[in-house]
């Protein structure tokens, strides 16, 4: 049992004890079996079906949300992986009984529709409506989208394979040049250390350690892949591809537009690299040498508190309620800070409609760790408004998006560390 501190995510405010998790998967689990005979007969039931459905879903968020972050606070505990599989279990259950939802939507004429909505005074959900209509030539029989709504949890059987196998079971050797032992959380900050020995030490023995598992994580890959080419060829998608992107409402040319692009202005990153390395006086330039800082010889940590004040400082522009609402993530507790035994690598922001829109962190008392937590608080904050703003079933936002409010709150502290440096 991990020591909860003030640097510690505040997922009480949830589910107070184990008790009310419980309590809250039963009652779910009824609502899934009072779905079940509502959708036999879907226009006498329209509007209590619609009601019932989206409020379960809401509420099953929330268990899910609850019990994946339990289980990333420590991937080796047996209580988090239990109430992680509790809710995967529970979210299958629910797409298999609401997988005939959409066969049967879809079977009805845009009159028909029109008036069901306007008979069952359900104007607020055309929206939602309208976008399920989207999936017309992409959605199977009724039977058909039972059998793979029942199969659903083989979808998702890859990444939680490979968290458990990257956070858990593997077991990373120590760096002699460093005089520390190998984490995920402090790889990147061991790449930036002027010696190389460390540096090439870190890489190679974090990727000789990956290496021993490659077979395993190729067959991860390789069932995801072929799990999404599969639904792809079921749904009358052309591809995988195609299928991610038609979700949020994207074409294939303009996903190859952005591919087109980067490409085009690789040479700007050579030249950057190129200078870089003439900069640091390298002979020979590696992939352990990509995250040296340009200034070297200097002490660049930099607190959690610090780091902070440095985001409250160069988030301002964005405006007094803005910076209000950071300052409650940073007091109620919405952060899981630094790294622990076990607990998930990387950083990423998640939350429910009804939950703090929570965010895990690896802090290591560096630059990249404040840029880090800046961009994941433009996630966060995002999510808060989007919440406030709009009923639960508009409240969420496509991935096309998503990165443009974490983007610009790195942008922004970018321009202030600029602004404020002491030299140039």
């Amino acid at each position: 049992m991990r020591k909860i501190t003030k640097y510690n995510w505040d997922l009480s405010k949830i589910f107070e004890n184990a008790e009310k998790f419980d309590e809250e998967v039963e009652s779910i689990k009824k609502s899934v079996e009072e779905l079940k005979p509502l959708g036999d007969d879907l226009k006498k039931n329209f509007k209590n079906y619609l009601l019932l459905m989206t409020d379960t879903m809401r509420r099953l968020y929330t268990v899910y949300n609850y019990a994946h972050r339990t289980h990333d606070e420590d991937t080796r505990d047996s209580h988090g992986q239990k109430l992680s599989m509790v809710a995967n279990t529970l979210l299958n259950d629910f797409q298999t009984a609401t997988s005939s939802f959409r066969p049967a939507l879809l079977s009805l004429s845009e009159e028909e529709l029109d008036k069901l909505i306007k008979d069952n005074d359900l104007e607020n959900f055309r929206k939602y409506l309208d976008r399920i209509f989207r999936f017309k030539e992409h959605t199977l029989t009724s039977g058909e989208e039972k059998i793979l709504g029942s199969m659903g949890f083989l979808q998702g059987a890859p990444s939680d394979a490979y968290n458990l196998l990257k956070n858990s079971d593997i077991e990373y050797p120590y760096i002699e040049s460093a005089d520390k032992k190998l984490t995920d959380a402090n790889f990147t900050s061991l790449l930036r250390n002027p010696d190389v020995n460390v540096r090439k030490e870190t890489f190679e023995k974090y990727y000789e350690t990956l290496g021993g598992v490659d077979n395993t994580i190729s067959s991860l890959q390789y069932s995801n892949v072929k799990g999404l080419t599969t639904e792809a060829s079921l749904r009358n998608f052309k591809s995988a591809r195609e299928m991610e992107l038609f979700k949020d409402d994207v074409t294939v040319n303009v996903y190859d537009n952005m591919i087109e692009g980067v490409r085009e202005n690789l040479p700007t990153l050579h030249k950057y690299y190129e200078i870089k390395k003439k900069h640091l006086k390298l002979e020979e330039q590696h992939m352990y040498d990509v995250y040296l800082p340009l200034a070297t010889g200097k002490d660049d940590k930099v607190s959690y508190e610090e780091g902070k004040e440095i985001v409250l400082k160069a988030l301002r522009p964005l405006g007094d309620e803005y910076i209000e609402i950071l300052k409650e993530a940073f007091e109620n507790r919405w952060i899981d800070v630094y790294p622990q035994d076990g607990k998930r690598s990387g950083a990423y922001y998640s939350g429910s409609y009804d939950t703090d829109p929570y965010i895990l962190m690896n802090y290591t008392d560096d630059l990249d760790s404040v840029f880090t937590l800046a961009h994941e608080l433009g996630h966060s904050v995002h999510s808060y408004y989007s919440r406030k703003n709009n009923e639960f079933i508009y409240s969420g936002y496509t991935i096309f998006v998503e990165e443009v409010a974490s983007t610009t709150n790195e942008l922004l502290l970018l321009d202030y560390l600029m602004k404020n440096a002491k030299t140039d």
